[in-house]
């Protein structure tokens, strides 16, 4: 990928920050980008299709607005042979092409293991914050398979593959 699209809504702190995190990465790495701030979801199928043609790949942080609009970004992107990467599961459910982010099943385990603390009798201010690392790559069954792209052995073995949510 020699360029990207960022698309995420202008108006969502958390969307903008992770976008602005995104264009740091890419600019240290020497990768291009094209972003794009959308302020509503009548927005966001226009905003993909203005990508087409210029970029490798599109990325979509955690951006509730697009997030509800996934299918119309993922159409336009598997018709134009582009993958989508974000930032959450929910989203490579909706249609977009993979993730690593952070493991639902993983917070589940630490949280579970914090709360054993606390019924022992820990104070909960004595048990530290943790920062849960992205360690989950999940990729959408359907968008591989209209992008074509091949797998490594490694990546076969060790991600999760979902379905589009119906």
């Amino acid at each position: 990928v020699s360029k990207f699209g960022i698309l995420y809504t202008s108006g969502e702190v958390n969307s903008v920050n992770t976008a602005n995190k995104a264009k740091d990465y890419l600019t240290s790495k020497g990768i291009e980008f094209t972003e794009i701030a959308i302020t509503n979801s009548s927005e966001v199928q226009q905003a993909a299709q203005s990508l087409v043609g210029s970029v490798d790949a599109m990325f979509v942080p955690n951006d509730s607005v697009i997030q509800a609009s996934m299918t119309l970004v993922s159409e336009v992107a598997r018709d134009a042979k582009i993958p989508v990467y974000c930032s959450s599961a929910t989203t490579v459910e909706s249609g977009a092409f993979a993730t690593v982010a952070i493991s639902d099943k993983g917070i589940g385990a630490m949280s579970a293991d914090m709360a054993v603390q606390i019924l022992d009798g820990t104070a909960v201010a004595d048990i530290p914050a943790v920062v849960v690392p992205a360690s989950a790559t999940v990729i959408n069954n359907q968008t591989l398979e209209a992008l074509g792209i091949a797998l490594s052995d490694d990546v076969k073995n060790t991600a999760t593959f979902v379905d589009d949510a119906q």
